[in-house]
C-alpha cells in the first residue's frame, strides 16, 4: 500500500541519519579519547623583545605546561625536549594531578633526564598542592629541576642578563600587592613564569617584557558552534586561552598543556610543547 511504503521510507530514513550520525559521534569521540590527547605539537613560536640583549638573540625557551600526572613511555617527552636543543627549560605548573593516582615518582618518570645549559625551572600550579609543595620541590631538586617560588634570579649569557621571575600559583594578580616589587624591572629585561595568564594585567603594569603561563589546555574541547567547553579563568581573561598576547609592552604565551583534566578528552586542542626563541626587533 502507498501509504505504508510511505511511512517505511520515512523510518528507514530516520533510521539511517540515526546511525550516521551515532557513526560521526563515535567517531569524534574516539578521536578526542585517543588520538589528539597524544598528538603533541611542537611549536615554534618567535618572540621579539625591544631590549633584549644582543647576547640572547636566537635564545631558545622550551615551555611546557600542565602535564596532569600524562604517561610518556620510554622517556618520550624528555627526548623530545632535549632534541629540540633548548636553552632553557621552563615548566608552568600542575605536573601533577589533583588524584592521588599520580605519585611523586611520576616526576622523574616524566622529566628526569631534561637537559638545557641555563638550567630547568618550574613553578607550582594549583593542582601541584595535592601532594604538598615542599614534597614536590625535594623531588624536583633531585632531577635538577630548580623551583622558582616568588624568587627571581638573573640569566647571565656572555655578560649580558635577563631577570628570570617564578610566581607562586596562589596570587589573585588582580593587585600586585606584595609582589610588585618582584615584578618591577627598570633595568634588565624580564621573563616572568605563571601558572594562570590572569598575571597579564599586574605584569604589563610592571613593565615585564615576556610572561609564560599555562592552565587553561588551550580550552580542552574547542567547537566553532559552541562556547568554550572549559572555563577554569576569571571573568574577563577568557580570551587568554592560547598562544601569544600582547597587553601594553608586554607579551605573554599561554601553553594548552600536555595533559587532561576532569575530562579526558581533547578536541581541536593539542597538547603543545612550545620552542620560544627570543630575538630583538628589527632595527635594534
Amino acid at each position: 500500500m502507498p501509504i505504508l511504503k510511505a511511512i517505511w521510507k520515512v523510518t528507514r530514513f530516520i533510521l539511517q541519519s540515526l546511525l550516521t550520525t551515532g557513526v560521526i559521534v563515535a567517531l569524534l569521540v574516539f578521536y578526542a579519547a585517543r588520538i589528539e590527547p597524544d598528538w603533541i605539537q611542537e611549536k615554534e613560536q618567535p618572540v621579539y623583545i625591544e631590549r633584549l640583549p644582543a647576547a640572547f638573540e636566537g635564545f631558545r625557551i622550551v615551555q611546557l605546561s600542565d602535564l596532569h600526572g600524562k604517561l610518556f613511555p620510554e622517556k618520550g617527552l624528555v627526548s623530545r625536549v632535549n632534541a629540540l636543543k633548548p636553552d632553557l627549560v621552563v615548566i608552568t605548573g600542575d605536573v601533577f594531578d589533583e588524584s592521588n593516582e599520580t605519585p611523586l615518582g611520576y616526576a622523574e618518570n616524566a622529566l628526569g633526564g631534561l637537559n638545557a645549559p641555563y638550567g630547568v625551572f618550574y613553578v607550582y600550579g594549583n593542582n601541584d598542592t595535592y601532594l604538598g609543595l615542599n614534597k614536590i620541590k625535594t623531588v624536583m631538586e633531585q632531577l635538577d629541576i630548580k623551583t622558582l617560588n616568588d624568587e627571581k634570579l638573573p640569566l647571565k649569557v656572555k655578560g649580558q642578563a635577563v631577570s628570570l621571575i617564578g610566581l607562586n600559583y596562589t596570587r589573585t594578580y588582580q593587585d600586585t600587592g606584595d609582589f610588585a616589587d618582584l615584578l618591577h624591572n627598570e633595568g634588565e629585561p624580564a621573563i616572568a613564569l605563571a601558572h594562570r595568564p590572569e598575571i597579564i594585567d599586574a605584569a604589563s603594569k610592571a613593565g615585564v617584557d615576556l610572561v609564560l603561563a599555562g592552565h587553561t589546555h588551550g580550552g580542552q574541547i574547542k567547537s566553532p558552534y559552541m562556547p568554550d567547553f572549559l572555563h577554569i579563568v576569571k571573568k574577563g581573561y577568557e580570551k587568554y586561552m592560547a598562544g601569544l598576547f600582547q597587553v601594553g609592552n608586554t607579551q605573554m604565551y599561554v601553553n594548552r598543556g600536555l595533559g587532561v583534566n576532569n575530562i579526558p578528552l581533547r578536541f581541536l586542542t593539542r597538547p603543545e610543547i612550545t620552542v620560544i626563541t627570543l630575538q630583538r626587533k628589527a632595527g635594534d
